[in-house]
């Protein structure tokens, strides 16, 4: 969209929502968190600080941006419990932050990642180019919280994980 928009913010403006998924698998309740996304950690992505920088504080964090809600409030809504996710899954892992839901001192003690496994090597070892869409160390949790999935998999009944790389 390169000057295609005469507004002093040239963007193209995304809410990337969360959602809360319950599946039965093997005759269990599972959760998923599909794009549970920490927007404070997320803000630390090259990209997001470069802008802060840009266009100051106020601008990048009251102005540009809508913020709908916390995961933590969204799940407490939902009725569940830190202890209740299962699993977190993502569109994708650029600009994400997996330290604070998945880290040592993880906030959903119970859940892994979901991630195909070309994206958890891409997101692990990038490439300079990419490397202003990514959070830095943001991908730095432990191995064992990380299930790496190759091509389309059937988590449940009427539930899939689609590989869409791109």
């Amino acid at each position: 969209f390169s000057s295609g928009a005469s507004s002093p913010a040239p963007f193209v403006m995304m809410t990337n929502r969360m959602q809360i998924v319950q599946f039965e698998h093997d005759g269990r309740r599972k959760t998923l968190l599909f794009n549970p996304s920490d927007i404070e950690a997320n803000r630390s992505a090259t990209f997001f600080a470069d802008l802060a920088t840009r266009f100051g504080e106020f601008l990048s964090r009251k102005v540009i941006p809508t913020n709908h809600g916390t995961v933590e409030d969204s799940i407490r809504t939902a009725g569940l419990t830190p202890a209740d996710i299962d699993f977190i899954a993502f569109a994708h892992l650029h600009v994400q932050d997996l330290r604070r839901w998945l880290g040592p001192a993880a906030y959903f003690p119970n859940a892994k990642l979901l991630v195909m496994r070309e994206e958890w090597r891409t997101a692990k070892d990038l490439h300079p180019m990419n490397a202003v869409w990514y959070v830095p160390h943001g991908c730095e949790i432990p191995e064992e919280r990380v299930v790496q999935l190759d091509g389309d998999v059937k988590l449940g009944r009427g539930l899939a994980m689609l590989s869409t790389p791109g």
